[in-house]
C-alpha cells in the first residue's frame, strides 16, 4: 500500500501522462486539414494571419492594412512571425509549424517541471503534476496556437525559481526574476497577478517575522512585470496610436450587456481540474463547495504555519507560496468575472498557482496525516481521476472535437478565396475565414480590428461598413437573428438589417448558431 505514495510510483504515472499527451499531438498534427481545424481555436487563426501579415506589410494588421489591431499578446505573435519568415510556407503547412511549436513548448514546461519533483523526490508534488496535466484542458490548449503554452512555462519557470530560492537576494537571482517577470507580462499580461500575490504572500511574513529579503526579491519580480506591461502599452502606441488594447475594451463592453454578469469566470475553475461543466447552476454549485473547502484547508494551513513562521524556513516559504497562490486564483477570478468572451486557454496564467495551492496544501496535510489508510485513499482518489481521463479519451475525431462547426469556417474560407469577386468581405467570427481567404477579410467583432470599438459602443457599425466599401458579410445566423449580438457589435437596426440579402449557405444550421451564410449588404 505504501508504493501507493512513493515519489518513484508518481513519477512513472506522470510519464505515462507524458506519452498521452504526446500521442494526441501528434494525432493533431498529422490529422487532416479538415479534422483538425475542429480542434484549433479561432483565435488562433488571428495570430496566424496577422503574423504572415506582419511579415509582409510591417504592421499588426488582420486585414492587410484596412485596419490595424493591438489585439493580441505579443510573444506569440513575434514568434509566429519569425517561424512565418523563416520559409515562407504554404497555408496548411504555417498551420502545421505552429502546432509543432505550440507542443514543444508544452512538453518542455511538462518535462522541466517533473524533473523538478523528481530532483525533490517528493510524492505530493509529482501527484499533483499528474493530475493537472492529464486533464482535456492541457491537452486541447497544447494544440491551440494561442499564448497558453508560453505562459506556462514562463508562469512556471517563475514560481518555481522564487520557489527554489526564496528569500535570496543575490545580483543573479534577482535579474532571473525580474527577466521573467518581464517575460512573463510581454507574454500574457495579466502575469501580474501571480506576481502579485507572491508580494502579498512575502508581505504578511515580513508583517509577521520582520525579514524583508523575501518581500525584497519578490517587489523585483513585480516590477518586472510591470515593466513588461509597460512595453506592450508602448508597442500598442506604437503600431496604433492607442495605449490600451481595444480587443479589451470590446470584451467590457460585450461583458457590460451580457444577460449573465460576473459569472464568466466560474466556467475556469473546472476546467482546470478537469471537468467540462457547462451548466451555469452547477458550476456554482461547484464553486461554492470547491471555494468553501479550500478556505476551510488554507485556514487550517495558516492556523499552523504561522506559529512556525518566526523559526522555520520552510514554513515561512510555505505560508508565503499558500497565500500568494490563493490570493492570484482569487484575482483571476474577479478578474475574468465581468467578460463576457473567457476561453479556454486563459487557464495557461492560472495553471502555475493552482499547481502551487495544491501543492502546498497537500505537502502539508501529507505530513500530519499518516494513518496509512487515509494517505493510501488520497493517493488511489487522484490515481482514480489521473486513470479516468488518460481512459476517457481524447480520440481524435468530429464526434469528441471541441469546434466541429469550424469545418464550415474553413470551407467558407477557401471559397472565398477561390471566387476573388466577393471583395471586401466583413466577419465577427474571422480568423479561421480570414486566413483561408487570404487575409483581406475585416474582422467586424474589434478583436483584431481596432477601428470597431467606437462604432460598437456607438451603434454605427453599418457606417463603418459603409465607409470602407464593405460590401458582403459572412457569419452565422445567430449573429443576425440574436438581439444580444447586434447590440455588442453596434448594428442593432432594422434599416440595416432589412439590407441584408443572403446569397449562400456553408452548413445546416446544426450547431446551434444558425447556417454560416454569406450575405450581400444591398444599397
Amino acid at each position: 500500500m505504501s508504493a501507493l505514495y512513493s515519489w518513484r510510483v508518481w513519477a512513472g504515472v506522470c510519464l505515462l501522462v507524458l506519452a498521452r499527451l504526446v500521442w494526441f499531438d501528434v494525432q493533431i498534427l498529422f490529422a487532416a486539414p479538415a479534422l483538425r481545424i475542429q480542434y484549433i481555436p479561432d483565435d488562433a487563426f488571428y495570430y496566424l494571419q496577422l503574423a504572415k501579415n506582419f511579415v509582409r506589410f510591417g504592421m499588426w494588421t488582420f486585414d492587410s492594412g484596412l485596419s490595424v489591431t493591438s489585439g493580441f499578446h505579443l510573444v506569440n505573435a513575434y514568434e509566429l512571425a519569425a517561424l512565418y519568415a523563416i520559409g515562407r510556407p504554404s497555408t496548411e503547412t504555417f498551420v502545421s509549424w505552429a502546432l509543432c511549436v505550440s507542443t514543444l513548448v508544452t512538453l518542455t514546461a511538462f518535462v522541466l517541471v517533473w524533473a523538478f519533483g523528481v530532483h525533490m523526490q517528493n510524492a505530493v508534488f509529482l501527484s499533483v503534476l499528474a493530475w493537472l496535466t492529464s486533464t482535456r484542458n492541457v491537452a486541447l490548449n497544447s494544440v491551440s496556437i494561442t499564448e497558453w503554452a508560453l505562459t506556462v512555462l514562463v508562469a512556471s519557470a517563475y514560481c518555481f525559481v522564487l520557489y527554489r530560492s526564496y528569500g535570496e537576494l543575490r545580483a543573479k537571482i534577482l535579474l532571473v526574476v525580474l527577466g521573467l517577470g518581464i517575460l512573463a507580462s510581454l507574454i500574457r499580461s495579466d502575469f501580474g497577478l501571480v506576481a502579485l500575490g507572491l508580494v502579498l504572500g512575502a508581505g504578511i511574513e515580513f508583517m509577521l517575522t520582520r525579514r524583508r529579503a523575501g518581500l525584497a526579491q519578490t517587489l523585483v519580480g513585480l516590477g518586472g512585470a510591470a515593466v513588461g506591461v509597460l512595453l506592450v502599452f508602448l508597442h500598442n502606441y506604437f503600431f496604433t496610436g492607442e495605449l490600451v488594447q481595444s480587443s479589451a475594451l470590446m470584451k467590457v463592453h460585450w461583458a457590460q450587456l451580457y444577460p449573465l454578469q460576473y459569472f464568466a469566470s466560474l466556467s475556469l475553475p473546472p476546467r482546470l481540474f478537469g471537468f467540462e461543466i457547462s451548466a451555469l447552476p452547477l458550476q456554482l454549485v461547484l464553486s461554492f463547495f470547491g471555494g468553501a473547502t479550500a478556505l476551510y484547508l488554507l485556514s487550517i494551513f495558516l492556523r499552523v504555519e504561522i506559529k512556525h513562521a518566526q523559526n522555520d524556513y520552510a514554513a515561512r516559504r510555505a505560508l508565503v507560496f499558500g497565500i500568494a497562490s490563493a490570493c492570484a486564483l482569487f484575482g483571476y477570478l474577479l478578474f475574468y468575472a465581468n467578460n463576457a468572451a473567457v476561453q479556454p486557454w486563459y487557464t495557461g496564467v492560472m495553471l502555475a498557482p493552482t499547481f502551487v495551492l495544491l501543492f502546498v496544501l497537500g505537502k502539508f496535510f501529507a505530513a500530519r496525516i499518516r494513518h496509512p489508510f487515509v494517505r493510501a485513499a488520497a493517493a488511489v482518489v487522484i490515481l482514480g481521476i489521473v486513470a479516468y481521463n488518460l481512459l476517457s479519451a481524447l480520440r481524435v475525431n468530429s464526434a469528441n472535437a471541441p469546434w466541429a462547426y469550424q469545418v464550415a469556417l474553413r470551407n467558407a474560407g477557401m471559397f472565398l478565396a477561390a471566387h476573388p469577386e466577393f471583395s471586401r468581405v466583413g466577419a465577427w467570427n474571422g480568423g479561421i475565414l480570414g486566413y483561408y481567404q487570404g487575409g483581406t477579410l475585416v474582422n467586424l467583432d474589434g478583436l483584431v480590428n481596432n477601428d470597431i470599438y467606437a462604432h460598437a459602443v456607438a451603434g454605427t457599425l453599418p457606417a463603418y461598413l459603409q465607409q470602407k466599401q464593405i460590401r458582403y458579410l459572412l457569419d452565422y445566423e445567430n449573429l443576425i437573428q440574436n438581439s444580444y449580438m447586434r447590440q455588442r457589435g453596434g448594428y442593432d437596426d432594422f434599416s440595416f438589417l432589412e439590407k441584408l440579402k443572403p446569397l449562400q449557405t456553408f452548413d445546416d444550421g446544426q450547431f446551434g448558431y444558425g447556417r454560416l451564410t454569406l450575405y450581400e449588404i444591398e444599397p
